[in-house]
């Protein structure tokens, strides 16, 4: 798929015009998605309706947002990748076509995933990442074992966690008598 063939929507006017007949993956104002990395990144837009400012942790450095963007859709999919890494490829295809068990309605899960999206960039802002930790604690005067600290779940949102599972994004194995579809030819 070619960034050229994604199509472009108004949330959630196109949505409720187009119903089932919407092509997915998408873009809106709030979402955009990526081709060639096959994921989504919210907007500057979306990040200034829920009053999500991180220029003032890097006030000298004009691509700040940009590169706060990408650490939040990369943090979610890198958990994907290690809490479900068979199925990394396949949970990929189904964030792209807002697919999901608990949501018959592909824009209600595609908002899901949104939502998880916005929960993690909150978190970010309001939590010291534990993979940025060297390795030292100053005030006790002993060492903090950081590859511990990293290997944990710290550095993402409890609320992002639990949007992930419900959608079904973090399950690693099969599910017995379903046809597995095949998501090569949509990515």
């Amino acid at each position: 798929m070619k960034q050229k063939d994604i199509p472009i929507y108004n949330d959630p006017s196109s949505f409720k015009q187009l119903g089932y007949e919407a092509k997915f993956p998408c873009s809106t104002q709030y979402m955009v998605y990526d081709a060639l990395t096959s994921r989504y990144f919210l907007t500057p837009q979306t990040l200034e309706e829920y009053g999500i400012d991180p220029s003032y942790i890097w006030p000298n450095n004009p691509k700040a947002l940009e590169q706060f963007i990408e650490e939040i859709t990369e943090d979610l999919y890198d958990v994907m990748g290690r809490l479900a890494p068979f199925n990394l490829q396949y949970n990929q295809y189904l964030v792209a076509q807002s697919r999901a068990l608990q949501f018959r309605n592909r824009f209600a899960a595609r908002k899901q995933f949104e939502k998880c999206l916005i929960h993690q960039a909150q978190y970010k802002l309001k939590t010291i990442d534990v993979r940025d930790f060297a390795g030292i604690d100053f005030d006790a005067n002993t060492a903090i074992y950081h590859k511990q600290l990293r290997r944990e779940l710290r550095h993402i949102s409890p609320k992002a966690l639990d949007i992930l599972k419900v959608l079904g994004l973090l399950f690693n194995g099969d599910i017995p008598h379903s046809r597995q579809i095949d998501y090569g030819r949509f990515m």
